[in-house]
């Protein structure tokens, strides 16, 4: 099972397309609720997870990274 299922879930949309929906909880507890087709591969889903909310299979990431 891939990590990203942690964080989204499957459903379809207007057009009965496979799609998959955020659930990444903001500060002010609203769910993320974006939504991205899905066609059998994560590579969206891990793109969006890492664009918008700083999340890798690590889980989540700094917004600031300091080298020394």
């Amino acid at each position: 099972m891939f990590w990203i299922w942690e964080y989204f879930i499957k459903g379809f949309n207007d057009k009965d397309e496979l799609i998959i929906i955020c659930q990444v909880e903001g500060e002010e507890g609203k769910k993320c609720n974006v939504k991205l087709k899905h066609d059998g591969s994560t590579g969206n889903g891990i793109s969006h997870l890492w664009s918008v909310h700083k999340i890798t299979k690590d889980g989540k990431q700094p917004a600031v990274w300091y080298s020394l």
